[in-house]
């Protein structure tokens, strides 16, 4: 969460030295309104150089149209601003992922965090958001 002075989270902000700092290259995107705070921190962040996904059913706007059309414009030419996808869709990505990279620990009862072997997957593994419906 960011306590921004303006439009973007960019904006007046360390909110972009944070990220590069942590080595952040992805952002999930949400919030209100949409068509304004939404939009701007997504074109801005885009344009820094970071890959954006927009969650559609946690964004919201004043009038539905005004949502609809500035979650339309995230798609147009190709993307040309990130993706998008509904909070299930990026749910059932997460999930995958996670199983994919689950890291097993020993069953000596040590509860050490960095002990472990990476499964189906590796720390350099390139992670994607899911496109597709999980109830299709």
């Amino acid at each position: 969460m960011i306590d921004k002075p303006g439009r973007s989270a960019f904006a007046y902000t360390d909110f972009e030295l944070l990220l590069r700092l942590r080595g952040v290259k992805n952002l999930v995107i949400a919030g209100v309104t949409t068509d304004v705070c939404v939009s701007c921190t997504m074109r801005e962040a885009n344009d820094k150089g970071f890959e954006c996904l927009l969650v559609r059913d946690a964004c919201g706007a004043s009038l539905p149209e005004l949502h609809d059309a500035a979650v339309d414009m995230v798609a147009t030419e190709g993307g040309i601003f990130g993706a998008s996808a509904l909070w299930s869709e990026l749910a059932y990505g997460v999930e995958m992922w996670a199983e994919k990279n689950r890291v097993e620990t020993p069953d000596d009862g040590s509860s050490s965090g960095n002990k472990g072997t990476l499964v189906n997957g590796s720390a350099n593994s390139e992670r994607r958001f899911a496109t597709r419906n999980p109830q299709s």
